[in-house]
């Protein structure tokens, strides 16, 4: 796991999607296409474990 990219997606998550949710959605779109989904959806699961479950189960976050 790359410390750099997990950094870059709690950083995402924690600070740019609260002020600006668009602009998040668009970096976190160039991530995945520089890192691949699989790289992502790991780095998500270590910033945010417990969110990704409830996506995963199919229930509301």
């Amino acid at each position: 796991m790359d410390d750099v990219l997990v950094d870059r997606v709690r950083w995402l998550v924690d600070v740019q999607a609260p002020k600006d949710p668009d602009r998040a959605v668009a970096e976190l779109d160039l991530l995945i296409a520089r890192h691949g989904k699989a790289s992502i959806a790991a780095a998500l699961a270590v910033v945010a474990p417990a969110e990704m479950a409830r996506l995963v189960r199919g229930t509301r976050c």
